[in-house]
């Protein structure tokens, strides 16, 4: 349905948690790596420009160096378009709780800013890919450093992803308008107003 209706968002929050069979389990997550890996393969080959969202949790009970391992080649594999990374915190009454093999919380952290730059570089490379493409943008507030206005694309969160920094004042917020992406700002996108198949500055 995604693939067919232009009103609905290419968008999809995947939460894997973790890649490795062993965690999975252990996890009680009820899927495996063939599975997830099958998934994200079906969903991409029918949803053109899909932005794919997930969330992983490094240092639960009994991750060895070689489950972080895996879950790192995959992420750099895969390449998701958003991702989120949370260290695994010791809740009482559940069952991780009680498992041994914690893991101690300097190797955590450390998996953790492993997992983030990854993605960070993984981020930086699919915004230079959008450089001289259109893309939908939502139109959020004016710009206060120009006579622009900040946006997001439809896979960014407010508040918490990438900005658009658009050049002009030919929108108004809450616009959903295709920009011509025209380079980068750090983690942020710059572009340009479209009409009638020319930029407007």
């Amino acid at each position: 349905m995604i693939s067919q209706q232009d009103k609905i968002c290419k968008y999809i929050d995947l939460p894997i948690q973790h890649i490795n069979d062993t965690i999975l389990a252990k996890m009680g997550r009820g899927v495996t790596h063939a599975y997830i890996e099958s998934l994200i393969d079906d969903l991409r080959s029918h949803i053109n420009r899909l932005f794919l969202r997930t969330s992983v949790i490094v240092g639960f009970p009994g991750e060895t160096e070689d489950h972080f391992a895996e879950l790192l080649e995959f992420l750099k594999t895969t390449q998701f378009e958003r991702l989120g990374v949370f260290t695994y915190s010791k809740e009482e009454s559940t069952p991780a709780a009680s498992f041994k093999k914690q893991v101690p919380q300097k190797i955590k952290e450390h998996r953790r800013k492993e997992v983030m730059l990854t993605q960070q570089e993984i981020v930086l490379r699919k915004h230079k890919d959008l450089i001289d493409n259109s893309i939908p943008v939502i139109i959020d507030e004016k710009n206060d450093n120009n006579n622009g206005w900040i946006g997001r694309t439809y896979g960014d969160a407010p508040d918490v992803d990438s900005k658009v920094i658009i050049q002009g004042n030919h929108v108004k917020a809450g616009d959903i308008k295709n920009m011509r992406i025209t380079g980068t700002a750090g983690y942020d996108l710059t572009a340009t107003f479209i009409k009638n198949g020319k930029r407007i500055k």
